[in-house]
């Protein structure tokens, strides 16, 4: 699957810039985000991974130490970091459901 046709660029942005700046490969986050759109209905908040190192040790304008990857009408419309403390509840993340991706 192309990922580029389930992504908005927004999401490609964030993919490429802030992502990849916490060390992750953009790339590769953006495919698996784009493969779970393809398989989830609705709007959708996916928790990508956790990451090892503490809170705002990846990116300078977060403190997140969570992947978060918001998918909506098959699309991954943004990834985020997000701090593990946070509240993970549908009405907080603004999706219809929340769900944890399970490694393969």
């Amino acid at each position: 699957m192309n990922p580029t046709m389930n992504t908005t660029s927004h999401a490609t942005d964030r993919a490429l810039t802030r992502i990849a700046a916490a060390g992750l490969s953009g790339q590769k986050v953006l495919a698996a985000a784009a493969d779970v759109a393809g398989r989830v209905n609705g709007s959708v908040a996916v928790l990508m991974t956790t990451l090892p190192e503490p809170r705002g040790a990846y990116w300078t304008e977060s403190n997140g130490n969570q992947l978060w990857a918001i998918i909506r009408d098959h699309r991954v419309v943004t990834l985020m970091l997000r701090r593990d403390d946070q509240p993970a509840r549908p009405d907080r993340l603004r999706v219809d459901r929340v769900m944890r991706l399970q490694a393969a």
